[in-house]
């Protein structure tokens, strides 16, 4: 059983919206009014990003949003990973690795250069999925500034 992406929809708002305070609380930053708000832009649609609900087995078992961005050193468009969740009862069964690829085609497709993350540092499996992936650490550090 492979899991796979399905675009957001309106419809998938309530779904959508209960597994990211899920997993906002899973990691310890708790979803809040302007993340609500984002989740309705997002399954609405945007220009900004891309959503995706994750499919295995004939059930949603967690989402994936894309950002969309340019970089110069990357050379044109690239991508970041905002958020992507599997529900703990999936997780271990490789769904994350099935939709990391499906994610580097369909990127690749849309003319994509690179695609970003960042992870928990408390998330040691996480981060080997993603280093498995070809996703590698680098000497520099995001820093956000909320406006």
């Amino acid at each position: 059983m492979t899991a796979r992406l399905r675009p957001l929809v309106p419809a998938d708002h309530d779904r959508l919206l209960a597994m990211a305070i899920a997993f906002n609380d899973e990691d310890n930053h708790p979803l809040g009014p302007g993340g609500r708000r984002a989740l309705q832009e997002l399954a609405g649609g945007t220009r900004f990003a891309a959503g995706w609900m994750i499919e295995a087995g004939g059930e949603t078992i967690g989402y994936l949003v894309v950002t969309w961005s340019w970089s110069i050193e990357f050379g044109g468009r690239d991508a970041f990973i905002d958020e992507f969740y599997i529900e703990p009862e999936h997780r271990g069964r490789g769904h994350g690795s099935a939709v990391l690829e499906t994610l580097a085609g369909l990127l690749r497709a849309e003319g994509v250069h690179a695609v970003h993350l960042e992870v928990e540092a408390g998330n040691p499996d996480a981060a080997r999925l993603y280093r498995r992936h070809g996703f590698a650490g680098t000497d520099r550090a995001i820093l956000s500034r909320r406006l």
